[in-house]
């Protein structure tokens, strides 16, 4: 499934998610970061539809490090 989001480390961090995401190897401030959704685009359905897949999906395969950013 493709999907449409961004990585999310918090308000007032992104120069702090930038370096996460830039730094070599492991790091474990990747673990403070999470992956905002905010589209599925290519499902082909109505958009409330689509937000209810990838919430599903999400809770169906216990993803603590990605989030739908629609309520």
């Amino acid at each position: 499934m493709e999907l449409d989001g961004e990585l999310w480390g918090g308000r007032g961090t992104f120069s702090t998610t930038v370096s996460v995401v830039k730094s070599q190897g492991e790091d474990k401030r990747w673990k403070g970061l999470k992956y905002m959704i905010f589209d599925a685009p290519k499902l082909n359905k109505p958009f409330e539809e689509r937000m209810k897949i990838i919430k599903d999906y999400l809770t169906s395969h216990n993803a603590p490090y990605a989030s739908v950013s629609f309520n």
